[in-house]
């Protein structure tokens, strides 16, 4: 998972909150408390992993929310459906441990992913917060209703 991180920072730094440099100092430790304070997913081709995403606990105050972190797609899959699998496998965690809501935050330079976001029945919250580094850029806060549903379907559309 860190090797997959630090692609998906290496190729779209813009993308995230974080920088490469910042998640290549993180020690062993850190990197296993990730793998535990959530569920993480990896997306393959044969054996090469081509697109990685996680879930998480919500924000403080919300606790039928989690929270989908660090998607990303390596360019030569991304419009494949790499994306909307990795979400359905996702929001399936999140609703298995008890969650209503799937949130996410696309940075406000990322306007491919929010388009994606929005195909995929994510709905915008009108909620939105300054990048922790760099207070000039904004992350739009996404959600998608994870209501009753069929079996693999990644939610229903708020309405």
């Amino acid at each position: 998972m860190r090797d997959l991180r630090l692609r998906s920072l290496a190729d779209a730094p813009s993308a995230f909150i974080s920088t490469y440099d910042r998640e290549a100092s993180l020690g062993e430790a850190t990197w296993r408390h990730r793998l535990t304070d959530g569920r993480s997913f990896a997306g393959f081709d044969g054996a090469v992993a081509v697109g990685v995403a996680a879930g998480v606990p919500g924000r403080p105050g919300r606790p039928t929310e989690r929270e989908l972190v660090g998607m990303w797609v390596a360019a030569p899959y991304r419009r494949r459906g790499v994306a909307r699998r990795l979400l359905e496998a996702v929001a399936g965690w999140a609703r298995d441990d008890g969650a209503t809501t799937l949130s996410l935050g696309v940075t406000d330079v990322n306007a491919g992913a929010r388009a994606a976001w929005l195909r995929m029945g994510l709905r915008p919250t009108g909620r939105s917060e300054p990048v922790w580094n760099d207070p000039s850029r904004h992350i739009e806060i996404l959600e998608l209703d994870l209501g009753p549903g069929p079996p693999g379907a990644p939610g229903r559309r708020s309405g």
